[in-house]
Order: C-alpha cells, then sequence, then structure tokens
C-alpha cells in the first residue's frame, strides 16, 4: 500500500476495500497557511504595538527626536519627526515653531515661513518667528519683502545687546548688497556695524562679526566699483576667518558654518581679483571654494 493511502479496517470480507483519496497530504498542505497566517497576525501586531507606541509619545518626545535627527544630518527623519510633534497636538504652538526651524534646516523655506507665519501671528517667539520670515524669503529671493521686513524690525529698534544690533545692521547690508538694492543705505549700516565692532572688540564671537561686516563691505565696494576698498576689506576678513577655521580644527569644534564663510570669502576675494586684472589669483581662490565643498558662484549667498 502507499504510504500516501489510508485502509480503514475491513468489517465485510470479500468486499473490495475503498481507498480514500490522500487524507495525509492534505494535512500536510494546510502547515504553510497556517504558518503564512501567524505570520501576518505577528506582523500586524508588532505594527499596531509601534503604532501605539508612537501615539504615546508627547510633543515633547517628538521634538527631541527630531533635533537628535537634525544634529546626526538626517535631516528627512527630523521633518518627519517634527510633523509627528504637530500632528500629536495641531494647537502646540512649541511644535509648529520647531517645525518651522527643521523645514529651514531642510531647505524648504516656503513651508518654514508658513509655520513660523504663524507662531509670529499668535504672538509666540516673535523674534526668532519673524528672523525665519525673513530670513526664508531672502532665500527665496523675494529680497524687496524680505528688506521691508527688516525696515520694519529696524523701526522698533530694542535690541537684545549690542552685539545682536551689531550683527543686525551687518545683515541688511548684506540683504540689501545681494539683492543689489540701495548700496548707499547698504553702506551706512555696516558701516554703524563696523564701528559698533570696533568698540566692544576682545572676544572671539565679536572678531567674527567683524569680519562678517568687513567681508559685506568689501562685497558693497565691489558692486561699487571700489575694486582696491573692496580688496582690503575681503582680503583682511579673510585672514581672521582663516584663523578662526584653523582654531576650529585645532579644537575639534563644527566647522560646516566656518567653512562656508570662508568659501564665500574666497569667492569675493576672486571677483575682486579678476577685476583687478590678476587672473590666476582669482583662479586659485575659486580652487580653494571647490576644495571646501562648494561652488564658486552667487548661490553661495543662500
Amino acid at each position: 500500500m502507499s504510504g500516501n493511502q489510508f485502509q480503514p479496517f475491513n468489517q465485510f470480507p470479500g468486499q473490495q476495500e475503498p481507498v480514500y483519496a490522500e487524507v495525509l497530504p492534505s494535512n500536510r498542505r494546510r502547515w504553510p497557511w497556517i504558518v503564512v497566517v501567524l505570520g501576518l497576525i505577528g506582523v500586524c501586531g508588532i505594527g499596531a504595538a509601534l503604532y501605539f507606541l508612537a501615539f504615546r509619545k508627547s510633543v515633547d518626545d517628538h521634538i527631541r527626536d527630531s533635533v537628535t535627527y537634525r544634529d546626526k544630518g538626517q535631516i528627512d527623519e527630523a521633518v518627519r519627526s517634527a510633523n509627528r510633534a504637530v500632528k500629536r497636538d495641531p494647537n502646540s504652538l512649541r511644535a509648529v515653531h520647531h517645525r518651522a526651524w527643521i523645514y529651514f534646516a531642510a531647505r524648504n523655506y516656503q513651508a518654514s515661513m508658513q509655520d513660523a507665519q504663524k507662531t509670529y501671528d499668535a504672538g509666540f517667539e516673535i523674534e526668532r518667528s519673524a528672523y525665519l520670515i525673513r530670513e526664508s524669503l531672502f532665500r527665496l529671493k523675494r529680497f524687496d519683502e524680505a528688506i521691508q521686513k527688516f525696515e520694519e524690525r529696524f523701526k522698533r529698534g530694542n535690541w537684545r545687546s549690542q552685539l545682536d544690533e551689531l550683527n543686525n545692521n551687518n545683515t541688511l547690508a548684506w540683504y540689501y548688497a545681494v539683492a543689489n538694492r540701495d548700496l548707499d543705505r547698504a553702506l551706512t549700516l555696516v558701516n554703524r556695524s563696523l564701528k559698533m565692532a570696533e568698540s566692544i572688540r576682545g572676544s572671539p564671537i565679536v572678531e567674527s562679526s567683524l569680519a562678517a561686516a568687513l567681508d559685506t563691505r568689501g562685497y558693497i565696494y565691489y558692486l561699487q566699483g571700489k575694486y582696491k576698498l573692496a580688496f582690503a576689506d575681503v582680503d583682511e576678513a579673510l585672514r581672521q576667518v582663516g584663523k578662526d577655521y584653523l582654531q576650529g580644527l585645532s579644537r575639534g569644534t563644527k566647522l560646516e558654518p566656518l567653512k562656508k564663510s570662508l568659501a564665500i570669502q574666497f569667492y569675493h576675494r576672486s571677483l575682486v581679483y579678476d577685476r583687478l586684472g590678476k587672473s590666476s589669483e582669482a583662479k586659485s581662490d575659486r580652487d580653494k571654494v571647490v576644495e571646501l565643498g562648494f561652488q564658486p558662484n552667487e548661490s553661495l549667498h543662500f
């Protein structure tokens, strides 16, 4: 008898024994389906547990996750966690404000501006929200709107510190310079910034602000066709930022902001070298921009 057949006890002698069709193999074929079903139940259970855990996370938990991802450079994951924070509590202005910053880091300036406008209108973190709005407008190359909003802020005055006032004068001058608008106003602002920097020199942060203002004025002089004045300012700014960069290397600090500042100033000096007829020096500076991981063009301004 085949191992694939089952013969019942023959109760009636002489009667041909009935043959039942492969009972055992059909039982065997059920097992794969049972395994599949159990596997699906397990997956669904794990998914439900993860969803439950995610749902139980607070707004602060999601914000902390988002910050951790951002600091690791995982911007897409940071955005997802920021979105979860807002989804967890759509009325949380803290969550919306945090997401505005994460969108800004992700270079989604339109979304950043929209969230920042919500928190600004609600009176939450007004100064920081206003900063995000005008910086987003600037990076979207909506220069006139950005400048208008910044000028409105200047009318209110009441800066947090002299260093804050110094930096904001320089930033508004930079807006005018990049937009190539009202360069006389830009020059007035940056000269005010430099004068304040000279009066409080001594700390590394003031020296960095001074270098940034020198670079801004050098770029304004370049746009005005005053190439020798432009070279003096940009070259001095480059010396200061280069020194900051080397000190950062020795301390093991985060260098990305310094690298970009250095790249911008090499690019600006290359522009001035071109106008002064020093093509080999200009090429050398542009090569340094590429070595720092950037392209020597106006995209550095944004």
